[in-house]
């Protein structure tokens, strides 16, 4: 595979602070070293990342760009610990993904990591305030009332205020 994920980052990061390269190793967020990811094996090996390294300190904010195939979605489900390189280390909130087991990886995707989907992958019979709600259900720590506080909180930020609407027409309706 020729194309290979490009990362855009910003000069500026979500804190307000420019960014500043060779910051400390427990000021990053995400560090890949090395990481390598082949599917299948021998003459049939497709590899999606060759000796990928990088560092995305706490506040950037970056984005993955490249063409179909490039290795994009292979890139963020090993950072989001979905997936787990062929070799290489990798490395989320100074943690080592590699020596986490699923229940510590499982709780790390509920507690720190979010994912937005290409396709979305709602549930359609839930109203978008459910859908928002769904992922804190499994957070024993927050209450009801916290919980729904939140949910208004966040859809009043992101402009969804018709949250009696199913999740599902709501993205069609907003062209999502």
């Amino acid at each position: 595979m020729n194309a290979v994920p490009t990362l855009v980052h910003t000069s500026r990061n979500l804190s307000g602070h420019d960014s500043v390269a060779g910051l400390p190793h427990d000021d990053s967020i995400i560090r890949l070293q090395d990481v390598h990811r082949t599917f299948g094996t021998d003459r049939g090996a497709c590899t999606a990342l060759r000796a990928i390294t990088l560092d995305i300190p706490r506040g950037d904010l970056i984005a993955v760009v490249g063409p179909s195939g490039s290795g994009k979605t292979s890139l963020l489900n090993i950072m989001g610990g979905i997936d787990k390189p062929s070799r290489g280390s990798v490395r989320v909130e100074n943690q080592d993904l590699m020596t986490m087991g699923e229940a510590r990886l499982s709780d790390l995707r509920l507690r720190r990591i979010g994912f937005v989907f290409q396709d979305a992958r709602l549930i359609p019979v839930l109203t978008v305030a459910e859908s928002v709600e769904f992922p804190l259900l499994f957070r024993s720590e927050i209450s009801s009332v916290e919980r729904k506080r939140k949910v208004s909180r966040v859809l009043e930020r992101v402009g969804l205020a018709d949250k009696h609407e199913s999740a599902g027409n709501a993205l069609r309706r907003r062209g999502l």
